[in-house]
């Protein structure tokens, strides 16, 4: 496309840098559309370079001088030299071999001719005026143009024909393919923060989802609900609502009378409910499952693999762990505990207390509970028992440390946390007898109510009973 007169003269205000940063800009667009200026930009450059390393002051050779002193000598004042003809013919002698350069432009036949066939530069080389110096090789290599990044959007738009040059490429040195580079480096810095913050949006997407599923996969997996219902004896009466076939969290079940209900509890256990029951489910994992209960006549009976089967009832807590227990509760009397195999656990008051198999514990109220009793316990010591239970004196207290034997150890151990401190030492004399403190326990620490030295001796008389 022919250049109009105004893009000559930016492109000379352009090289002499007379331009404003935005005009520059602008005209760095041009440049990039049309490529004869490009070229002439580069030739102007090129010219720049030459002139720059031309000599300032010229000192010709003595012979020279001396041949054309002679020359003037012969013809005389007469002599009118010759006018110079316009172009000198170039001489015959071998020219220096040059290095090889790097010109990322040598696919333009324009500027491959105008750079490296210029007969002005050659001229000054072979007449000795001017030598070739490294900085020029440098800046041959290293060019205005080379490293403008206008001219590698030029070149990655608008490739041009092979050059025309047959110089075989040097072996030692392989040809580097600069095309891939060039392409990296096209992309702006704007577009590679985007690339990037929307690849490390898809890992969170991912992250996200990953961690989602496997949330999901695992609260499915540990959930045991819902609890199956088998009603093995049903009520007789007619206007008695039917029972659920299942029951899931947070789910009320009421029974009637002469209802005789099985509930599996996954894998964990049975929950059996005789008569007239009301419980409700809280919470049924693989390492927990608790309802609550309210009224009625209970029995749980674990399964091999249970972690923990919790009962709430009013403020008590009893937590079984591969234990078998029964609670039933009466209109007029106190609800009655029985721990049918192992040991459970309860809470009550901010207190946690271990109650082995065989024994038998009453709820008094919702935060007192009674003095555990061995089931095969006499008529009179139970008496004496409950009697403590209403009401404590020393004529009770020591009936019950001096009736008491081996299988009413646990009986002791709980009236020990319950009685003044003058009590405290018969019932640990008592004790003794029985099952001696281990060595790292002494006197003192019981009567202080060291819970560790406490469920130590607890431990002891546990495994000796």
């Amino acid at each position: 496309m022919k250049m109009k007169n105004k893009d000559e003269i930016a492109l000379h205000d352009y090289f002499d840098n007379l331009l404003s940063p935005g005009e520059r800009v602008d005209f760095e667009e041009i440049l990039v559309e049309y490529i004869d200026l490009a070229i002439d930009l580069r030739k102007l450059t090129t010219l720049h370079r030459i002139l720059r390393n031309l000599p300032v002051a010229f000192q010709p050779n003595e012979s020279v001088i001396n041949i054309i002193t002679d020359s003037i000598s012969e013809r005389g004042d007469d002599y009118i030299p010759p006018e110079p003809k316009s172009k000198p013919p170039p001489k015959k002698e071998k020219k220096k071999k040059k290095k090889k350069k790097k010109n990322f432009f040598k696919e333009d036949p324009v500027e491959e001719s105008f750079i490296e066939e210029s007969p002005l530069e050659e001229s000054f080389v072979e007449e000795g005026f001017i030598e070739e110096s490294p900085l020029e090789e440098s800046f041959v290599e290293e060019s205005f143009i080379d490293e403008s990044p206008l001219e590698e959007s030029f070149i990655e738009e608008k490739p041009v024909k092979e050059s025309r040059s047959k110089e075989k490429p040097d072996k030692k040195r392989p040809v580097k393919k600069r095309s891939a580079r060039r392409k990296s480096k096209g992309l702006r810095a704007k577009t590679k923060f985007r690339i990037k913050q929307f690849f490390y949006f898809l890992i969170f997407l991912v992250f996200v989802g990953v961690a989602f599923s496997v949330f999901y996969f695992y609260q499915k997996i540990d959930n045991t609900f819902p609890w199956k219902v088998n009603v093995i004896s049903e009520s007789s009466q007619p206007d008695k609502k039917l029972l659920p076939n299942f029951i899931s969290e947070d789910e009320q079940l009421v029974t009637y009378k002469n209802n005789f209900i099985r509930i599996t509890v996954a894998n964990k256990g049975f929950i059996e409910l005789k008569g007239e029951c009301e419980i409700a489910s809280i919470k049924g994992t693989q390492s927990n499952n608790s309802i609550s209960f309210i009224k009625g006549d209970l029995k749980f009976s674990p399964l091999h693999d249970n972690d923990l089967f919790q009962l709430e009832y009013n403020d008590v807590t009893i937590r079984s762990k591969n234990s078998e227990f029964q609670i039933k509760t009466y209109d007029k009397k106190p609800t009655t505990l029985n721990i049918l195999t192992n040991t459970i656990e309860i809470e009550y008051v901010g207190k946690v207390s271990k109650i082995p198999f065989n024994h038998t514990i009453q709820v008094l109220d919702k935060r007192n509970l009674s003095i555990p009793l061995i089931t095969s316990s006499s008529k009179k010591y139970t008496r004496l028992v409950n009697q403590f239970n209403i009401q404590q004196n020393d004529k009770t207290i020591r009936s019950i440390i001096n009736t008491s034997k081996k299988d009413n150890a646990f009986t002791l151990f709980f009236m020990l946390q319950n009685v003044e401190p003058l009590y405290k030492e018969l019932i640990i004399e008592k004790l003794q007898k029985f099952f001696p403190l281990p060595d790292s326990i002494t006197k003192v620490n019981i009567l202080l109510l060291d819970q560790n030295s406490l469920n130590a001796w607890w431990e002891e008389i546990y495994s000796n009973i």
